[in-house]
């Protein structure tokens, strides 16, 4: 019989690899949010469905590139973006992102 009193806590849950992550850079914050703006992008891409209710991710991301593109050029061009944006904040996401 398992005994429960109101003043008792839990034992922690082991840590385990792959667990989560921690952000804790602008610059890893930014990345993140930028590849799920890609992740969004490739969705309404391939299925013609939006991700949100709120404004959609070619929306979005046309307004970060300034651009007019639509459909498989903006997700060409979002991901050089992203990989431009990688490449240059390298060192501050890799800092900036912690596993737990």
């Amino acid at each position: 019989m398992i005994e429960f009193s109101p003043g008792a806590q839990p034992a922690p849950a082991p840590a385990q690899a792959g667990g989560g992550f921690v952000l804790s850079t602008p610059h890893a914050i930014e990345y993140y949010r930028l590849c799920a703006i890609r992740g969004a992008l490739k969705i309404e891409t391939k299925t013609k469905l939006r991700v949100s209710r709120g404004r959609s991710a070619s929306s979005i991301a046309r307004a970060l590139l300034g651009t007019r593109a639509t459909g498989e050029a903006l997700l060409a061009e979002f991901e050089q973006a992203l990989a431009d944006f990688r490449a240059a904040n390298h060192d501050q996401i890799a800092a900036g992102t912690e596993a737990h």
